[in-house]
This record gives C-alpha cells, structure tokens and sequence, in this order.
C-alpha cells in the first residue's frame, strides 16, 4: 500500500471493483507467527478508514522502493477445513541436491492446524482465520495420511467442485501443486540464488 502504483491499484479495486463488499487481510510483512495482522470486514469503518487514507499509518509513499509498505490482499472465504473445522495449511519440504545440474527435490511435511474454528462471521480476532498463532513445538498437526482422507472426504461429499481427473487422487493433485510451487519460486530467484544470468543449466 506504501507504493503510489500500488495505493491506486487498491483504489481501483475498492471504488470500481466491489472491493467493499468482500473481506481483506492487512499485513506487517515485517513480523511473523500471526502478528501485525488485521481482518477487515465487509463494508467495515476499518476498511472504510483504509480506502479513506485515515489509519494510523503514514501516508503512502510516492516511492516504488518504499521497503517498509504494508500488504492488503482480499481474503479467501469458504475454505476447506480440517476436521474440528479449523484452518489449516501445508507444510512441506524442497531441499536443493545440486546446482549444475540443478536438481530441486520435494517431501512431504506435515499439516499446520488452527487454534480454533473457522468462523466468516467474526473479524475482531485473527484466531479463526490465521495458522500462524503459534510456535513449531506449540502448534497442532495433521499426517498426510489424515490430509489424504480429508481429501477424499471432501471430494465425494462435493464431486462438482473438484475436475473429474483428480477424484481418484486429490492427494497427489495436491503435492504437484506444491511442486509447482517450488518450481516457481526456484524460477523466481533463479539468478540470484541458483546460477548466473548468462549461465543457464
């Protein structure tokens, strides 16, 4: 938001793109473990004071290097959750085996749980929307067995959500997904961290 290019692409969305009417996240990218964090609900006097320019923060800078700007992103509702109804991601990992060639290689991890259940009517608490409320040791997981059945449950119970191809398999579905992933953040710093711009392997 502390971008000019980025405060006016906000804008847009707001007045012209029916941004009012949905839920947003606004970010402190400088923290972590689920600070800095504000929900902002629909048509809320927060997120009215944010399009207004009227929160406590700076005014946005007309600088494009600006690198302590603030994150808003529209959030994403009726997620699929695990089984107490909590929210829940995916933790995985990706381990660089070697550089020329390059050799990326991805394993299964585990599932981060939320401390409490999701709930679209609630926006003055983060608790129900974020996973990132605790530590490593403190916080609640799932195996990827339970995350494969979690799955499966929610395909059969929704076959028209998911494209016929990955209802035998939606686990699988899922770890190419995070694969791409991979894949696109190994692109993304591919000169800087993994080669040169005139080397490629």
């Amino acid at each position: 938001l502390n971008t000019k290019s980025g405060w006016l692409k906000f804008q847009t969305r707001m007045n012209q793109g029916g941004g009012m009417a949905v839920p947003w996240v606004l970010k402190d990218p400088m923290v972590n473990n689920g600070k800095g964090v504000t929900m902002l609900a629909p048509n809320s006097k927060e997120l009215q004071a944010l399009v207004n320019g009227e929160d406590d923060e700076e005014e946005n800078s007309d600088s494009e290097e600006d690198t302590d700007r603030r994150i808003v992103q529209a959030y994403v509702c009726q997620e699929l959750t695990w089984t107490r109804r909590q929210k829940f991601d995916l933790r995985f990992y990706w381990m660089v085996a070697s550089l020329d060639p390059l050799v990326v290689l991805y394993h299964d991890g585990y599932v981060r749980v939320g401390n409490a259940a999701y709930n679209e009517t609630r926006w003055d608490s983060t608790t129900q929307h974020l996973t990132t409320h605790t530590y490593l040791s403190e916080e609640d997981k799932g195996t990827i067995d339970e995350l494969d059945e979690v799955l499966r449950h929610h395909v059969e119970q929704n076959p028209d959500l998911v494209p016929a191809q990955y209802h035998d398999d939606p686990l699988e579905h899922v770890r190419n997904q995070c694969r791409q992933a991979i894949a696109h953040t190994v692109a993304a710093f591919y000169d800087k961290s993994f080669g040169h711009a005139n080397v490629k392997y």
